[in-house]
């Protein structure tokens, strides 16, 4: 581990640099390079080295204001009525902010998916998952949404499909939809750990507008630059059935035209990332408290997938530490198939002596039903790097007094530089560990490291199971609906936490960062 007080000087050097990027290259974090594409390395060292944030902190941003009830409640507390104070029609936009990051809600608009066309491109090569090397793009005419009366006079500089337009006099709709409804359109939708990063989204959006959000309306495209499957749902989706009264297509609408919302709410732009924020880089945050954003989901995304699925309310109390070994059959990463896996499995169980339950299974080749009902009763995560430890790591029973722990195993030379499954299980309030190893041949030496490596997980898991917040148990938290019933440790261990901006976080609370190679700033800035 390296010496704190070096962490700091560096975090400082790194929050210089992209404070002075963002002012001299006019980059706005999640929609523009500005100039810094000019700049050898200028974009991959932002990227590395969490410049969102570090822009962030620069206004005084806490961790706090970054994944807890302060970021709800700044969206709340910034609404501005787009349309005011024109008053001469019946639509409202009111946008909510927080920093850079912007939501909208349009009230009494009409939409008109005539004008959402979908068209066949042709890719630069054939993939796994374009395999015929073309694939849909869908394209939003101009007045796909108009509002009642004037539009307003400024743009709103959001999402270019929602840019309002005046209704050309004839705002006749073909159906109405009175309840309020979360327009959404994903980022990968193949992809577990883009998945999460979605969900979170929308739990986000949910939790700003108090829970009222009824209705769930698929718009693939609605995000500029990604995949167009024509709203088809996928396996991973169930938890929107299980959350919202109604989930909608847009295609289903293709042939009723216009359709009025009464409320439309249209999904945080540029995203407050829950998820891929220091992605290639340790988050001091998630060395200093739980995130109660997080944790929340969590608790909330299980009860209703319970409540789904006919499950109990609470997870089961019990002794025995269950381990489960998610294998990768079907990866097209070869190098990401973990060979040995009975072998690991057996050296776990003579290890912890009988104490463990150990599992191997391929959650590829399961419904969304059939994973969680596993993982639901898992302790413990082991496998190779992957969206499936993301997608796992947020079903797993938080709460239980054996709860909960990732191991995640890398290839040598690979994936070095990849830290946030490990930002994002410490940021649930996990024991984390990783461990670079020769995945295809682990060998006995290999066996014994991860074997070993399980049993410290477990064993800090004993001392002290993850603590689940207060703020995400909803007291004095932004969260309307009543929390699910919790078994385990739900006790606040933390107190007087985040104070102070993310640089301050390294001096304060002294976290131990493993060690990294320096990066060096482009002389450019």
């Amino acid at each position: 581990a390296v010496d704190a007080a070096a962490a700091a000087r560096r975090d400082n050097a790194t929050l210089d640099w992209c404070r002075r990027a963002h002012r001299i290259a006019k980059v706005v974090p999640g929609k523009s390079w500005g100039s810094l594409g000019k700049v050898a390395g200028g974009v991959a060292f932002w990227n590395n080295n969490d410049c969102d944030a570090a822009v962030a902190s620069a206004s005084g941003s806490t961790c706090a204001d970054a994944w807890d009830g302060a970021l709800v409640r700044t969206f709340r507390r910034n609404a501005v009525d787009a349309l005011h104070p024109l008053r001469d029609g019946r639509s409202r936009i009111v946008c909510r902010n927080a920093g850079w990051s912007k939501t909208c809600a349009f009230h009494d608009v009409v939409v008109d998916f005539a004008k959402m066309k979908d068209v066949v491109k042709r890719r630069p090569q054939k993939t796994r998952i374009f395999p015929t090397g073309k694939s849909l793009e869908r394209v939003f005419g101009d007045g796909f949404l108009t509002v009642r009366g004037k539009a307003p006079k400024e743009p709103l500089d959001y999402i270019p499909a929602l840019e309002p337009r005046a209704s050309p006099g004839d705002s006749a709709c073909d159906v109405s939809v009175d309840e309020p409804t979360l327009a959404y359109g994903h980022d990968a939708r193949w992809n577990a750990g883009h998945t999460v990063s979605d969900l979170l989204q929308v739990a986000l959006a949910r939790w700003i507008y108090g829970g009222r959000l009824q209705n769930f309306l698929f718009v693939d495209g609605l995000k500029p630059h990604t995949a167009n499957f024509r709203d088809a749902p996928h396996k991973f989706f169930d938890l929107y059935d299980a959350t919202f009264r109604n989930v909608l297509r847009a295609q289903q609408f293709a042939n009723a035209s216009k359709v009025c919302f009464r409320e439309l709410v249209a999904p945080l732009t540029p995203r407050p990332e829950l998820f891929w924020d220091g992605w290639e880089r340790d988050r001091a945050c998630s060395f200093v408290a739980p995130s109660a954003l997080l944790q929340r989901f969590n608790l909330e995304s299980r009860h209703a997938l319970g409540k789904r699925y006919g499950l109990e309310e609470a997870p089961p109390s019990r002794t025995t530490i269950s381990v489960l070994i998610v294998d990768r059959k079907a990866s097209a990463n070869k190098d990401r198939h973990l060979a040995d896996l009975e072998t690991l499995a057996a050296a776990l169980r003579a290890a912890a002596d009988g104490t463990f339950a150990v599992r191997v299974e391929d959650l590829a080749a399961m419904s969304l039903e059939e994973q969680f009902r596993l993982l639901e009763s898992t302790d413990v995560l082991v496998g190779a790097h992957g969206a499936g430890i993301a997608w796992g790591a947020w079903q797993l029973p938080l709460g239980a007094p054996t709860c909960c722990g990732v191991v995640e195993l890398f290839p040598p030379g690979r994936y070095d530089q990849v830290r946030g499954h490990g930002n994002f299980a410490r940021a649930l309030g996990y024991a984390y560990a990783r461990r670079p190893v020769r995945l295809r041949a682990l060998g006995a030496e290999g066996v014994a490291t991860v074997a070993r490596d399980v049993v410290g997980v477990v064993d800090k898991i004993r001392a002290r199971p993850a603590c689940v917040r207060g703020e995400a148990l909803g007291a004095g938290a932004p969260f309307l609906e009543e929390p699910p019933a919790v078994v385990g440790p739900a006790v606040e261990h933390y107190q007087d936490f985040y104070v102070g901006s993310f640089s301050e976080v390294l001096k304060k609370r002294r976290p131990r960062l493993p060690r990294e190679a320096e990066k060096r700033a482009p002389r450019e800035f």
